[in-house]
């Protein structure tokens, strides 16, 4: 290469890139020293764009003022020889020897040309300007600009060989690209959540879907609650779970029609305080305790006046308040099958009344009781 009658004072060689993915810019200094990073494993985000600034002097050392310098722009892999990876020519306004360039703008920069160590070249008017300037940052903030595969996080994020898609209001999470029966979570731009084998992306189902197109179950440790209708549909089966109120056998019910509801006791949320509807149980109350509504405490108590009209309940194995439901209730005897039920002065305790007034009744006796009291199945229901 000639002896150049321009010479160049490297101000500094800045690298911009913009991450297709977040939308954030990132910047990331040129240096002449440094390791090579290895390779990203992706080259889908946006085209690398740097920014070039330097001084421009003759040869007598002057800066050099002019409004339309030609200048081209080369990117190698080595310091000396070899074919240029990329080229950009452009017309630059240099003044009092200082210019400014935002490489890339004209020519996109292919990512492969700037996977490792790359080499600036610079000709001014002609005249190729040497050595070339080695950029050694650039790997490094092209790395920056591509989510590596089984790349982690600072924070809590960790994806490896997961597929994840965030595209128009859309994610999806699931194994691979969710095809072939992997499980999906997919949450869709019209608040749809479905968690399903994957079987394409539409399924016509409101707010939840879980298990589309199959037999999956879902399984509720807890409470849950329903604003608003329910509906179901399809056969239906009773089976019991330990300490349970709800259902009391295990077999199929050969008498459960699609679009029915079976079921056992039903409790009264509006009986409790809000710290009685979030605690598992109401400890001042065991199962088959008479429950009445106490006016001036604004809560329920054990029943301990005959024939008491504010009768509204019977305590479940919680203690919690069951208003309709063949379930165990405290009764004084001795009564018959059928007899009605009414508070008694024995409190926590029911008694027969069968001629009640108004407003007394809190159910029906299903069997006999010989004794002095115990424990008898009722239908709960007042009247």
């Amino acid at each position: 290469m000639k002896q150049s009658s321009l010479s160049i004072l490297m101000i500094g060689a800045l690298c911009v890139l913009v991450l297709a993915l977040a939308g954030v810019m990132f910047q990331a200094q040129a240096q002449t020293e440094g390791t090579t990073p290895a390779e990203p494993a992706s080259a889908a985000a946006a085209a690398p764009l740097f920014s070039y600034q330097g001084e421009l002097r003759n040869a007598s050392g002057s800066p050099i003022t002019t409004s339309a310098m030609p200048m081209s722009f080369g990117l190698f892999a080595a310091p000396t020889g070899g074919s240029a990876c990329w080229t950009e020519n452009r017309t630059v306004n240099v003044q009092n020897g200082q210019f400014n360039v935002v490489l890339g703008q004209v020519t996109a920069i292919p990512a492969s040309c700037v996977s490792g160590d790359a080499y600036l070249e610079l000709v001014v008017n002609g005249e190729t300007l040497s050595p070339r300037e080695m950029l050694t940052a650039v790997a490094v903030a092209v790395k920056a600009n591509t989510l590596m595969a089984y790349a982690h996080t600072e924070g809590p994020l960790t994806v490896e060989g997961y597929y994840m898609s965030i595209t128009g209001g859309n994610l999806i999470l699931g194994e691979d690209d969710g095809l072939g029966g992997n499980y999906m979570l997919r949450i869709d731009g019209s608040r749809t959540l479905h968690i399903l084998p994957w079987s394409g992306p539409s399924y016509p189902f409101d707010q939840v879907c879980i298990g589309c197109g199959g037999a999956a179950k879902l399984l509720v440790n807890g409470s849950t609650q329903v604003n608003g209708n329910l509906d179901l549909a399809g056969t239906c089966a009773r089976t019991a779970f330990p300490g349970s109120d709800t259902l009391d056998k295990s077999e199929p019910n050969s008498e459960c029609q699609p679009g029915s509801i079976v079921s056992g006791a039903y409790v009264e949320a509006n009986l409790m305080s809000p710290a009685e509807r979030n605690s598992a149980d109401i400890t001042r109350f065991e199962r088959g305790d008479l429950l009445c509504w106490s006016a001036e405490a604004q809560q329920l108590d054990l029943c301990a006046m005959e024939n008491d009209r504010l009768v509204m309940a019977v305590a479940d194995v919680s203690g919690k308040p069951i208003v309709l439901g063949a379930e165990p209730v405290k009764a004084i005897g001795p009564l018959r099958a059928g007899d009605l039920l009414v508070a008694s002065g024995v409190p926590g305790y029911a008694m027969v009344n069968n001629d009640p007034r108004p407003g007394m009744v809190i159910g029906q006796a299903l069997e006999d009781l010989n004794g002095e009291s115990g424990i008898i199945k009722a239908m709960i229901r007042k009247w």
